[in-house]
């Protein structure tokens, strides 16, 4: 995997790096996840978050974890159900 993929820290550049790295248009990824090119748009510019079905066939059609693909949206702060 390329290096680039498993260094991106800021917003939506991770998505952005798998599409581009598997040389996918937003109109391929759109058409294989079953939603509109401008949804994968407005992800990708960060002005909709992916819902999770769509977030777990992201994952899995680019062949990584969601945290990989969004890690905006998995950097959240929860305390552990077990520490109770």
């Amino acid at each position: 995997m390329n290096s680039n993929l498993q260094v991106c820290a800021i917003k939506r550049t991770c998505f952005a790096s798998y599409r581009k790295h598997y040389n996918k248009t937003q109109r391929e990824v759109a058409i294989a996840v079953g939603v509109t090119e401008s949804h994968i748009r407005h992800i990708e510019n960060g002005r909709a978050n992916p819902d999770v079905k769509l977030l777990f066939k992201l994952a899995r059609y680019f062949g990584t974890t969601a945290e990989n693909l969004f890690p905006d949206l998995a950097n959240v702060e929860v305390e552990f159900a077990g520490n109770k």
